[in-house]
């Protein structure tokens, strides 16, 4: 699996289209939550296959940093060791 970080919104919002993403998902959501939350958006790849994206909107506050992912929908998937 590989989980790559991006910040090109054209390639992250393909990636979302093409696994139907929440709308909470896109990348708009994310900008129109600027400025108290920062984005930082994942797309993960499985065998060279996108199976999923991840916006996680990350705040500062009270000296603390918390991450929120509004609707994130990641696949199960099964590991075998």
């Amino acid at each position: 699996m590989d989980l790559k970080i991006t910040d090109n919104l054209e390639e992250y919002d393909a990636a979302w289209k093409l696994t139907q993403g929440h709308v909470l998902q896109h990348s708009a959501w994310g900008e129109v939550k600027r400025p108290g939350w920062e984005p930082l958006r994942f797309i993960i790849r499985l065998d060279d296959e996108i199976i999923a994206v991840l916006q996680v909107l990350i705040r500062q506050t009270a000296g603390v940093r918390i991450g929120y992912s509004p609707k994130a929908s990641l696949p199960l998937l099964h590991f075998e060791r």
